[in-house]
Parts: C-alpha cells; structure tokens; sequence
C-alpha cells in the first residue's frame, strides 16, 4: 500500500458528493438543477467543488425530534445548531475524505495511528469528523485519543 498521503481534492465528481453528502446520486442532481448547489463542467464531466458541499451543509437545519407530548418538530437555525465538525462520517465518507482505503483506515486505527471508530449501534459504526479533519490536518503526527 502507497503511504504516501494524497491531497483532499478541491473538485469532486457527483457520486464523491453524494457520499460526502450522505445523499443518493439523484439527489445531488436536484439540488444542482435547483441551484442550491453549484458545479462546474470539464471534459464533459461534472464536478463539485469541495467547498460548495460544505456551504451547503452548513445551510441546512438540525433535526430535533418531536416532543412526546404531541409538539411539531422544532427546525434550529444553523447558527444555534451543533457544530458541523461533530457529525459521525461512516466509512465511505472517511474514504473520500482522506483519499485512504478501507484496509488502510481499519489498520491505521488499530496501531491508533488513525481516529478510532465509534459504534453507533448493531453492525453500524462510524467516525467524529472533527477526529478525521484532525488526522488531515497532521496525518504524520497524530496520535489517537486512548
């Protein structure tokens, strides 16, 4: 395996998007088609900048589910709601993330060369993006949290 460390992409094709996104393929479209999404064209291929999904994200609201006692679901404003930087990534978007594969994330992580996945219940598991955006930002140096 290449240990050399890739860069993270500034354009991603649409399939990276929607798994950055946590989306399906079509619905990345829509939101293109709508223009709450922005691409650019080359070769005749579609690409999204790296930046447009994380604008995009930051713009959506928090789910906060519905009170027992029969109350509507609240919608926070994105400024009150958790920081994005908290959310779980599952595998497929740790992989576009870091440019790594599977076999390189799970080995890192064992010899804590790598943030440790977190189960999130049945066979599910997952990984704090701020974890993974501090493993980018020094992937030589760090170290994970015991």
């Amino acid at each position: 395996m290449n240990s050399v460390q890739q860069p993270n992409p500034i354009l991603v094709s649409v399939d990276t998007a929607a798994t950055m996104l946590g989306m399906s393929r079509p619905t990345v479209y829509k939101l293109l088609n709508s223009g709450a999404l922005h691409a650019v064209k080359s070769g005749g291929r579609t690409l999204i900048p790296t930046q447009a999904l994380r604008d995009y994200a930051e713009t959506l609201s928090s789910y906060v589910p519905a009170a027992q006692n029969g109350r509507k679901v609240k919608r926070v404003a994105p400024a009150l709601a958790a920081p994005v930087a908290d959310r779980m990534l599952r595998i497929e978007a740790v992989m576009a993330r870091t440019g790594l594969g599977k076999s390189s994330i799970y080995g890192q992580s064992a010899a804590g060369k790598f943030p440790r996945q977190i189960p999130l219940g049945g066979r599910a598991s997952g990984w704090r993006e701020s974890d993974v955006d501090a493993w980018i930002a020094d992937p030589s140096g760090y170290t994970a949290k015991p």
